[in-house]
Order: C-alpha cells, then sequence, then structure tokens
C-alpha cells in the first residue's frame, strides 16, 4: 500500500498537483536521456537568473524556460555560459534558447478586421542572416510563437488585402526578442489616392494602351501595386514611409510607355490619408536604324532586335529589319543594346551587345547605326593543332563585357568566323565537350579578342597532365561505390570546372589548362567520407605539361547533443526542426541532424562551420525560424 501511495504522489508532482511542502523528489520528465551526449550544463529544474552571466561580453544571456543561456553574436559560439571565439569551439552542443513572444495585433490603433479576405501575415524578418518567418494573421487577433533570440524587423504582407497594407513585403518597426515577450504589436495602414496621368494628360482607357504603375522598396524588395494607368486613378492601403515609384508597361500602344520597370519618382506616404497624384512622363523617339552606315536586311530571316536599357529597366525599341523605329518611353539615360534574332550572316550573332548610348530629355530623332566586324579566333593546342577528331573537341566561345553577351565561334575542330559588334575587346573562352585529349576545363577563358575584318586571334591553350590520387586521412580512399564523393577543382573568377574523379576510384589522370586552381570536395554516399556537400580541401597550381597532385582530404567527428532550453528537445515529427553546419568559404550546407534526434554525430571535413537551425514543423516546442545562426563550431 505504501509502494502504491508513493506511486500515486509521484504521478500528482509529475501533473503539477502536489503541495509545494511536499517532501517528495520532484522528477523531470524533460531531462536528457542517458545516452544522450552531455549539454553543456547539467539540467535542473531550479529556477536560475542572467545575474553576474556576462557571455564573455559577445553575446546576451537570456532566460528560456526559466534556464540562462548566452545568445552569442556573430563569429562566437555557446559553450556552457561562455561565448567563445568560433575556433576555440571545437564541437559541442548545440542549445536552442528559445523564448515565447505572444500578444495582440491592432490595426492603426484599433481592431483589426476579421475577415480571411481581408488580412495581411505579419512576419519577423533578420536581414542578416535571410531568416524570415510568419508569427500570425491579423485576422486572428492574437499571436502565440517561439522563436530564438535577437533583433527582428516586423514585416507584413497584405498584398490582396482592402483595409491592411497592400505591401508584399512591408517592414514597420523593430522587435527584439531577448526575453519571453508578452506586447500588442499595431500594423500602421495609410490611404493614398490621386489620379494617374500620362504625359501630364488622362489616359487611354483602352486594355490594349496601358501600363501598372508600382510603389516599391528597392532595399527590401516590397512592392504594392498602385493602380493602372488606364483607370486614370488609384487608392490603396501602404505602410507609411518613401517608395520609389516605378511603372511597367502591359500593353504599349500610341500614348503609353513600352518601358519595362522604369523609375518614374518618389512616393512619400504620411499616416492618414493623402492625395498624391502620379504622372508618367513620355517622350516619343524615331530614328533610322542602320548597320555599319548602311539599311540592315529587311528580311525578317536576318534581323535582330534593338533595346534600350537603364537600370533593371529594358524595352524594346525596334526590329533591325524595319530599318526605323518609333517608340514611346519615359525621359532618360539609356544604354543601347543589340541581340540577334535570326539569321546572323549580314547582322551580329550577339545575345547582348551594347551598341552604345542615348539621352532622351524629350520627344525627337534618334538615329542608332550598329558597328559590326568579324571575330575569329584559331586555336591550337600547346602549340599544336587541336585533335581533328568527333570525339576530341571543345566548343570556343567569345564574350563580351556586356552580361549574358555569348558568342558561339564553332569548335576547336571546326572554328568559324561570326559577325559581332564591334567597340571592344572579347574574352574567350573554352569548354570540353568529348575526349582524353583535350582539357576537361567547362569555362576556362584562354585568351582575348578584338573584332577585326583583317586577321583572327591566335590563341594557345597550354595545358598538363595532372594526375594523382584520392587519399582520406592519409589512406587511400575507400574504394566501395557507395562509399564515395566527386573531386573537382575550380576558377572560381570564371566559373570553371574541371571534374577531376570519384573518391572510390582511389586515383585520377585529366588533362587540364594550366592555371591556379581551388580543390572542391562533394560528398555523395556513404559514412565513412565527410558528409560536406561543397567543401574546399586544398589549392593546386599546374603550371607544366606533367603536374602530380595528391587529393588530400582530412575527416573528423562531429558530435555532440541538441537541447531547446537545455532540455531534450520533442521527437514528435510536427515538433521538429534541423541544424545545418555552412561553410563560410562555400556556402554550402549540410545537414547535421533533426532536432527530434536529441543529438548529432557525423564526419566533416576539419574547419570553421556556422551552425543554423532552421524550423521544419512546430507548434511551440522548437522555435519558428526559418534560418537562424544559432553557434559555430571548428572541428579539428
Amino acid at each position: 500500500m505504501l509502494s502504491t501511495m508513493r506511486w500515486l504522489a509521484a504521478m500528482l508532482v509529475l501533473a503539477g498537483c502536489t503541495s509545494p511542502d511536499s517532501d517528495e523528489a520532484t522528477p523531470s520528465p524533460a531531462d536528457p536521456p542517458a545516452d544522450n551526449p552531455a549539454a553543456d550544463l547539467p539540467y535542473t529544474d531550479a529556477p536560475e537568473t542572467c545575474e553576474s552571466v556576462t557571455c564573455s561580453g559577445h553575446g546576451t544571456c537570456v532566460l528560456g524556460a526559466g534556464k540562462a543561456q548566452c545568445a552569442c553574436e556573430d563569429g562566437y559560439g555557446a559553450v556552457g555560459k561562455e561565448c567563445l571565439p568560433c575556433s576555440a569551439v571545437k564541437g559541442e552542443s548545440v542549445n536552442l534558447p528559445m523564448l515565447s513572444i505572444r500578444g495582440t495585433f491592432t490595426l492603426n490603433g484599433a481592431e483589426a478586421p476579421k475577415s480571411e479576405y481581408d488580412a495581411a501575415k505579419v512576419s519577423l524578418a533578420n536581414a542578416a542572416h535571410g531568416d524570415a518567418f510568419l508569427i500570425g494573421l491579423t485576422s486572428y487577433a492574437t499571436y502565440d510563437v517561439s522563436v530564438l533570440p535577437g533583433q527582428y524587423e516586423l514585416r507584413v504582407d497584405g498584398a490582396s488585402a482592402k483595409t491592411v497594407p497592400q505591401n508584399s513585403f512591408g517592414l514597420f518597426g523593430s522587435y527584439g526578442v531577448l526575453s519571453d515577450v508578452s506586447e500588442p504589436i499595431d500594423v500602421p495602414a495609410a490611404t493614398v489616392k490621386g489620379a494617374l496621368t500620362v504625359g501630364g494628360s488622362p489616359p487611354p482607357t483602352s486594355p490594349s494602351d496601358y501600363g501598372r504603375i508600382y510603389a516599391v522598396n528597392t532595399s527590401t524588395n516590397d512592392e504594392a501595386l498602385l493602380g493602372a494607368t488606364n483607370l486614370a486613378s488609384y487608392e490603396r492601403r501602404l505602410v507609411p514611409g518613401t517608395y520609389t515609384l516605378v511603372y511597367r508597361s502591359v500593353a504599349a500602344g500610341a500614348v503609353t510607355p513600352r518601358n519595362k520597370n522604369a523609375v518614374i519618382g518618389q512616393l512619400v506616404v504620411k499616416p492618414g490619408t493623402s492625395v498624391i497624384p502620379i504622372d508618367v512622363p513620355v517622350a516619343s523617339i524615331n530614328g533610322a536604324i542602320t548597320v555599319n552606315g548602311q539599311p540592315p536586311p529587311s528580311a525578317p530571316a536576318e534581323s535582330g532586335a534593338l533595346l534600350l536599357r537603364e537600370g533593371k529597366d529594358e524595352l524594346l525599341l525596334g526590329l533591325t529589319h524595319a530599318q526605323s523605329y518609333q517608340a514611346n518611353v519615359v525621359p532618360g539615360t539609356y544604354d543601347v543594346h543589340y541581340r540577334l534574332e535570326a539569321g546572323g550572316v549580314a547582322v551580329p550573332v550577339n545575345t547582348n551587345g551594347r551598341v552604345g548610348s542615348i539621352v532622351v530629355s524629350k520627344s525627337g530623332s534618334h538615329g542608332i547605326d550598329v558597328a559590326a566586324l568579324p571575330l575569329s579566333v584559331q586555336a591550337t593546342l600547346d602549340g599544336a593543332a587541336f585533335p581533328d577528331s568527333v570525339s576530341e573537341y571543345g566548343d570556343i566561345t567569345a564574350e563580351s563585357a556586356a552580361p549574358g553577351d555569348v558568342i558561339k565561334l564553332g569548335t576547336t575542330r571546326a572554328p568559324k568566323s561570326a559577325l559581332v559588334v564591334a567597340g571592344g575587346d572579347y574574352a574567350v573562352f573554352y569548354s570540353y565537350k568529348s575526349g582524353s585529349l583535350v582539357p576537361g576545363n567547362t569555362h576556362a577563358k584562354i585568351g582575348v579578342a578584338l573584332p577585326s575584318a583583317v586577321a583572327g586571334a591566335a590563341v594557345d591553350v597550354k595545358t598538363a597532365k595532372l594526375a594523382g590520387s584520392f587519399k582520406v586521412n592519409g589512406a587511400a580512399a575507400p574504394t566501395a561505390p557507395l562509399e564515395s564523393a566527386r573531386v573537382h577543382l575550380r576558377d572560381a573568377g570564371s566559373a570553371d570546372e574541371v571534374f577531376l574523379g570519384a573518391t572510390h576510384l582511389q586515383s585520377y589522370a585529366v588533362r587540364v589548362i594550366r592555371g591556379k586552381y581551388d580543390v572542391h570536395y562533394a560528398y555523395e554516399s556513404g559514412s565513412v567520407l565527410p558528409r560536406n556537400q561543397d567543401a574546399i580541401v586544398g589549392e593546386v597550381t599546374v603550371a607544366s605539361s606533367q603536374a602530380s597532385y595528391d587529393v588530400q582530404v582530412a575527416r573528423t567527428t562531429l558530435k555532440g547533443s541538441i537541447t531547446v532550453n537545455r532540455k531534450t528537445p520533442s521527437k514528435s515529427a510536427y515538433q521538429s526542426g534541423d541544424v545545418f553546419l555552412v561553410d563560410p568559404k562555400t556556402g554550402a550546407s549540410t545537414l547535421a541532424a533533426k532536432t527530434t534526434h536529441g543529438q548529432y554525430d557525423l564526419g566533416v571535413i576539419p574547419g570553421t562551420y556556422e551552425i543554423f537551425y532552421a524550423a521544419e514543423g512546430g507548434g511551440g516546442e522548437v522555435p519558428a525560424n526559418r534560418w537562424a545562426r544559432v553557434s559555430c563550431a571548428s572541428p579539428k
């Protein structure tokens, strides 16, 4: 009977029903299990305070579930109640100091609409790490979320709403979380309205001649549709602030500009209601189109497009086979670009060649001439001709300074000349296609060529036979195909890459273009090899015709416990998050474990890693953050 009573007493303690005077010991249902790696500090139910906890001067002490924990600044990781430099954190437990935030939503100090059709999403965002997560809808009136400590910005998204702000990423204040918080969030909304005009006159009402006007915050990519010009007026609810006005053509006709993303002014939205008319400035321009001073072919089968560009804005000016153009545009200073549409014999083949620039301040005539010259490259391989074989070759391309302007100049076995926009040098690139006698580089810069009607550019590609072995911790790599990784050489400056081989083959031999490369390792499968998704494991300079380089992959073990407020996390799949290792050199992330595992244990390449957390599913027992830095580690 006595043992039964003690059992009942223990159950009452777990339920929180015992008297404070009870002399029975109180077990903790959330104590870490015996087989779980130890947390930084032993867990007890005794309440703690942040008194005298300095976090080494590089973090903030927070109380989560009554436990004092350090939230460390970037460059430092939590070890117990200290924030140590990442280089000193060898691989400790990863603790998530979770705090509770709750409160009410209001709109301009009053109750927000209850309708799901007039609701805005309210989120917390941390721009430094790209973290953003939903905390509630204004129509729900309240919020209650578990989060990691930090300084956040309040974000509202009510793009399809009526009364609440219609921003897509409206920032309206800050929200500091250094303790459990209970406070209201008031969403500000102001009304802005007015007439829409084009060139100072009422716009066409036709659906075949109109554009849309947006209020944009260029620093956050927030934007809100204000209205369409063919409606002649607008009225919207926005977060108060300063916006850039952007015009985007939908259907260009006889009146409205063709611009796809033109800045037309600034909009200052103040609290309350503001009446602000918006005018879309417009200029009508026209002129002749020539190629090398002569009318281009009039056949659509031999034609290119002329485009005007300013910042992120672009518009089609006309097609060369029309031999002239007429367009309505927003006044501004534009670069003129050329893009091949069809043919490529009598007109340049560029995909984005810069022709020149024009200044449009008012309606008028601007003739545009496309200067063009032949471009050709004669490439040789180590001073001799490239192999004349359909199974041994690479592509030759040229690129101008304009982004995305790529000209195909044939292959190493069948080079060809191309008519291109003149006016500057072109970088020449080689890209491997097939064979073992030609270099395996995917995008190697091999020289510079200048368009010329006289002679092509001669480029000799200097290569080397590079060979070596794959080793892991000084020994030969495992030979099992399911225990393997891929190794590449990369030149970050040109996005060039050479595949050396799979580690389970234990050795490699490739032909590469001489130069300096980083050696990259990427895990494929297995339990022995490091799990890194993309890590730099060395550097090699290939300077002679024969070179040897053994790829040395070091492996160490990184392990520890995963806790939430220094307790074992929930094991429910509906209350879980992922812990990632992020390589700061490559930006690649590697999944370490799920919080439900309560621990992590994986092979990695020695180095320094940032540790990030991302919620997967949660209802309050894990933080709601979607991408938050929580610590770091430098396993040796």
